[in-house]
Order: C-alpha cells, then sequence, then structure tokens
C-alpha cells in the first residue's frame, strides 16, 4: 500500500506586488523582527507561480479524474498564497501572511507531487527516466543525512564542491523547509511554521517513494544486479526519511493529555511510542524493510566471505549506516506494538519477524 495523508499569474501582477510592497513600507515602519526581505519574498512568489505553471501543464495531459481533482486543488492553493500575498503586503503582520503561504504551499505541493509519484509507481519505475524523476521529486539521495543533521553548517558553507548541492536545494518536495530557511533564518523550525502533520507528510511521501522504487529494484534480479551501489543510497536515504518522520512529534509532547489517555493503555502506549497514526506505524516497518534490502545487496556484493557473514558487512554509502542493527530495532518496535496494540485488528508482524530470524545476531 502507498499511502498519504489524505492561469499563471504574469509578470505585471508580480511587479506590483513589489510596487505595493514598496509604497506600504514607506508609509509602515516595522521592527526588523516582523519584516521580511524583498528578494526572499519574490522567491517565494516565483515558486509560487512555477508550480502553479507546472499544475496547469500537468492537468492539460491527463484525463484522470483523480489526478484532475488533485491538480484542481493544488492550483487553488496557488492562486489563494497569490492573494494572500498580494492583500497582505500592506499589513503589518507580514509573518502571519508568510505563514499561512508557506502551509497552502507545501499542501499544494503534495498534491502536485502525489501525481507525479503516483504515475512513477504505477509504471514500476521506467528505467529511461525514474532516476531524474526522482531526482526532480526528492533531490539527490546521498546528501539527505548531512543535510538534515549540519543544517547550520550548510548555511554557514554555501560554496560545497560537490556539484550536486544546489540540485538538492531545488528539488519539489524539499521546497517548504528550504523557504522557511531562506525567508526566516534560525529564527523558527520547519514544523513551527509547516505544523507538525504538514513536515512529517513531507518526510514521509520522500520516504515511501524510495520505499516502492527500492521494492522495484530489489524484485527485479536484473536491475538489480545493474547499480547496487545506487539501490544502497537510495535504501539509507528511505530510512533516514522516514526516521525524520517519526522524530516530527516528541513523546514527551503528550504528557498534557496523560488524564485523557489514561482510560485507554494501549492509546498511551502508543503515543508514548511516538505512534500517532497507522502511517506512523507502517513507516516502521517500512523502514526494516529497507534496512533488510540494503544489507540483502550488501551481502550478495561483498567478496571477503568472513565480512561477508559479519553483522558490520554493511558498513558502506555513508560509512555509518549499520542495516542489521538499524533493521533490528525498527523491525523489533513495529513487532511489539502490533502484538501488545493491535492483535487482532488486522495488522500482521510475520514478515517483521521472518526478517528479524533471518538477520545474523549484532
Amino acid at each position: 500500500a502507498y499511502l498519504t495523508y489524505p492561469n499563471g499569474a504574469s509578470l505585471l501582477f508580480t511587479c506590483r506586488l513589489i510596487k505595493n510592497r514598496n509604497m506600504a513600507d514607506e508609509a509602515n515602519e516595522t521592527s526588523e523582527s516582523e519584516s521580511v526581505v524583498d528578494p526572499a519574498m519574490v522567491t517565494l512568489i516565483g515558486k509560487v507561480n512555477s508550480l502553479h505553471e507546472e499544475c496547469i501543464k500537468i492537468r492539460q495531459s491527463t484525463s484522470d479524474a483523480g489526478e484532475l481533482n488533485l491538480l484542481e486543488k493544488a492550483e487553488a492553493k496557488c492562486k489563494m498564497c497569490l492573494q494572500l500575498l498580494e492583500t497582505g503586503q500592506a499589513a503589518a503582520g507580514k509573518k502571519a501572511v508568510l505563514f499561512k503561504v508557506l502551509q497552502h504551499y507545501s499542501q499544494a505541493l503534495l498534491d502536485e507531487t502525489y501525481v507525479l509519484e503516483c504515475r512513477l509507481v504505477n509504471a514500476d519505475f521506467p528505467e529511461d527516466r525514474c532516476k531524474g524523476d526522482i531526482k526532480h521529486l526528492i533531490g539527490t539521495a546521498i546528501f539527505f543525512w548531512i543535510k538534515f543533521f549540519f543544517q547550520g553548517w550548510l548555511l554557514k558553507n554555501n560554496g560545497s564542491s560537490n556539484k550536486d548541492w544546489g540540485e538538492v536545494s531545488s528539488c519539489q518536495l524539499d521546497q517548504p523547509e528550504e523557504l522557511v530557511k531562506e525567508m526566516l533564518g534560525s529564527e523558527y523550525k520547519s514544523g513551527q511554521i509547516l505544523g507538525s502533520d504538514i513536515l512529517e507528510c513531507l518526510f514521509w511521501r520522500r520516504g515511501a517513494l524510495f520505499y516502492m522504487y527500492c521494492h522495484t529494484l530489489f524484485n527485479d534480479p536484473q536491475r538489480r544486479k545493474l547499480d547496487t551501489t545506487h539501490i544502497r543510497q537510495c535504501a539509507e536515504s528511505g530510512v533516514k526519511y522516514l526516521e525524520a518522520m517519526l522524530c516530527v512529534r516528541s513523546p514527551l509532547m503528550m504528557d498534557a493529555m496523560t488524564d485523557v489517555s489514561a482510560k485507554n493503555e494501549d492509546m498511551m502506549q502508543l503515543l508514548k511510542e511516538g505512534i500517532f497514526s497507522d502511517t506512523h506505524l507502517l513507516a516502521l516497518m517500512y523502514s526494516g524493510e529497507l534496512c533488510y534490502w540494503h544489507w540483502k545487496i550488501v551481502k550478495e556484493t561483498t567478496t571477503d566471505q568472513s565480512v561477508k557473514e559479519s553483522s558490520d558487512a554493511d558498513e558502506n554509502c555513508s560509512g555509518n549506516f549499520n542495516s542489521v542493527s538499524n533493521g533490528r530495532r525498527l523491525l523489533q518496535k513495529f513487532v511489539n506494538i502490533v502484538q501488545d496494540c493491535f492483535k487482532g485488528r488486522g495488522w500482521d508482524c510475520s514478515r517483521a519477524e521472518q526478517i528479524l530470524a533471518e538477520f545474523p545476531e549484532c
């Protein structure tokens, strides 16, 4: 199951927005903490316009009712963003408008990219274009973990020598987080602006797409042999996006709900484990299976038999990813939760138990 959370503006319009903003700035002085840098606002307008135009282009090439519905919703949200930007230029609380625009833009982006993702999945990731399409949607996989944990370092070192850094920051599903950083700096975190649901969905969608992609490659013997390093890189990034999704909300945030949750022990346990929906639970299974595929690929491609049988045989692409220990941790948590809280409710942990039995001892 591939689960999800459930005419472009003219240059004249853009210029009018800038003119209105400048007039408002001259008439009303605002503090630095409430102001938004003009170039960043122009960037945001450009991003919304680009997304709007892409939605129109995709809509013109499809007759599928489901796709048309999502694209129409995305277009409507883009128009709403542009209207908010136009009417909010003279307002004292520019940041309130900006927050709404970033949220609507993110929702429109999720709708539009879902159409493209489903096309890739339904076509079994065509060999002739899937890598380019995935890079367009997600970015260069191998750099995600560095980017996620060292955002401060990256901001101070914009001139990376690696040619792929620019592609990472321009990919579609990274746009909301990049815009928050560009427009608001370190003053706010992405979750504060976009909200937990949107941020979780952004991580989930990238992780789930990597899962489906790796599933397709791993189960195709011919494609599996062609680029084992690529599969390992994608599996690593898939795990890390899904784990990032699981970390958006801290279980500690649920302390205020103790009195309510205490009436249901299963619910209380789920909240303490950071499982807030079926999607969170599915993310554990997806992550564990990605670790399994990663380990199997490494095992198949390792020539040294003594290393091949070792639980450390998977220290590879990033140099610090251990698929066995990570897979055991994620799948054991999945099994424990299903057995304790979802027994007889349609969840099956037999596949997870099978993988755990196959993993070597750490």
